[in-house]
């Protein structure tokens, strides 16, 4: 993960990126980037802390700014097909000097705006800059994986990828969203809307975008979904030709190749569920018999219901090697690379 700030206030107000940033220090060791520019009367601060996952070089740092110097972009994420929108972009006629994700959507909204948003496969969070047309953007990808908060009245708009630093601002107090608090309590929701637990500070919708006018603070965010679930109905198909499950293998592994994109080591959550078995099955089927997968366990012991004996079957069979994190007060992480199937069956049935 990488932590992203940005705020809009008076020129003569101090920024306060630099403190923002050391408190999300630990959503980002490899870099620190921040700066601030005036238009007119206001001044933009742009943050950033960042794990390096794609282009590990410095030329890929952020903020991020376009060559003419006209538009910048802070982002926490990462955009799975980069390379097919770089491939498309650059068929276009534009010029890349990096290898990263993050040029990809500095270029893509600068040519097309909010629209290019409709077009990325991934989790995103991110606020872009047109200092000539002086406006800003935002956007969040459209299941809301990457988080984004913000505070604001009518002089000042922030954004952070977490709440702590926003509720260091003067502007910005610690009292308690009741309604929100309510509803975690009787009904277990928490993302269901844009409260959260601070009555100041709200969550930015997932599937959506958003414009500020840097000239006319009053009118708000400009708020636009571009993307809402859908689904139709179809009758089962009682026919194993009809092809459903095929159709769904292909789709994940294709998710699952997209997702296998990076510079560094990729892991996997493995809980010995369906749906993360699938996907390490998916790691292996896609990568090949030489690809290391390394998978990581949280085994609850007698703390709770404990399914990482699921966990060490579904790593033996993917030939996976297993870190198993036990819930005890000594929480050093357990390496547990299991390839005996029968053993793992065992332990799972509880004999030895």
């Amino acid at each position: 993960m990488c932590g992203i700030w940005a705020r809009i206030s008076s020129v003569e107000e101090q920024p306060f990126g630099r403190r923002a940033l050391s408190l999300m220090s630990h959503r980002g060791p490899d870099a620190e980037g921040f700066q601030s520019v005036e238009i007119g009367r206001k001044r933009i601060e742009l943050g950033h802390r960042r794990l390096a996952i794609i282009d590990l070089k410095d030329r890929s740092n952020q903020p991020m700014w376009s060559e003419c110097g006209r538009f910048a972009l802070v982002f926490n994420g990462e955009i799975y097909n980069y390379r097919e929108l770089r491939s498309e972009l650059s068929a276009a006629g534009m010029r890349f000097q990096t290898e990263s994700d993050t040029e990809v959507l500095l270029q893509g909204l600068r040519v097309f705006g909010r629209d290019f948003v409709k077009r990325l496969v991934g989790m995103f969070a991110f606020v872009f800059l047109d200092q000539d047309d002086q406006i800003i953007l935002f956007g969040r990808d459209p299941f809301g994986i990457k988080p984004l908060y913000y505070a604001f009245n009518r002089d000042n708009i922030t954004f952070a990828s977490e709440p702590g630093p926003l509720l260091e601002l003067p502007e910005v107090s610690r009292r308690g969203n009741l309604q929100a608090a309510y509803n975690y309590l009787v009904f277990n929701r928490t993302d269901a809307d844009t409260q959260t637990f601070f009555e100041d500070i709200l969550q930015f919708p997932p599937g959506a975008t958003a414009r500020i006018d840097l000239g006319n603070l009053a009118t708000g965010l400009q708020i636009q979904r571009y993307w809402d679930p859908s689904c139709s109905i179809k009758r089962p198909c009682s026919d194993e030709r009809c092809g459903s499950a095929e159709q769904l293998r292909e789709l994940l592994l294709q998710s699952v190749k997209l997702h296998l994109r990076s510079d560094v080591e990729v892991g996997a959550a493995l809980s010995g569920g369906v749906d993360s078995s699938g996907l390490v099955a998916g790691i292996r089927k896609i990568g090949g018999p030489a690809l290391a997968i390394k998978a990581f366990c949280f085994a609850a012991g007698e703390c709770g219901d404990d399914e990482s004996g699921w966990a060490r079957l579904a790593a033996a069979e993917a030939d996976a090697d297993l870190t198993t994190i036990p819930a005890s007060p000594d929480l050093s992480p357990v390496s547990d690379h299991e390839t005996d199937r029968e053993n793992c069956l065992r332990r799972i049935s509880g004999t030895s």
